[in-house]
């Protein structure tokens, strides 16, 4: 399976002054902002802004006087605690549909 973040533009490295960053796609990014931790945790940017206020989800992270992001280790930690669900697949997916081949 490919590495989720790659389909996102927060897996881009950007930077013009060092070559070898540019060119690494694969590196991990060490923040996050909201709509890339969305895309991540494949929840709702509302869902995620009501878990941080219930306290049950990482808070962000202040970079600057106006801008704040999460620690991707963090968001990492969260869905790795997440319970592993007794819920099968939904009915609609192509496994379920390999299943009854």
């Amino acid at each position: 399976m490919d590495d989720p973040m790659s389909a996102h533009p927060a897996a881009k490295a950007t930077t013009k002054s060092n070559d070898r960053v540019k060119q690494a796609p694969l590196l991990k990014p060490l923040y996050l902002e909201l709509d890339a931790v969305s895309f991540i945790v494949g929840l709702a940017i509302a869902t995620i802004q009501r878990l941080v206020r219930d306290g049950s989800f990482p808070k962000p992270r202040q970079l600057s006087n106006r801008r704040v992001a999460w620690l991707f280790r963090e968001i990492e930690e969260w869905a790795e605690q997440r319970p592993i669900s007794d819920l099968p697949p939904p009915s609609n997916t192509s496994r379920t549909k390999i299943d009854e081949r």
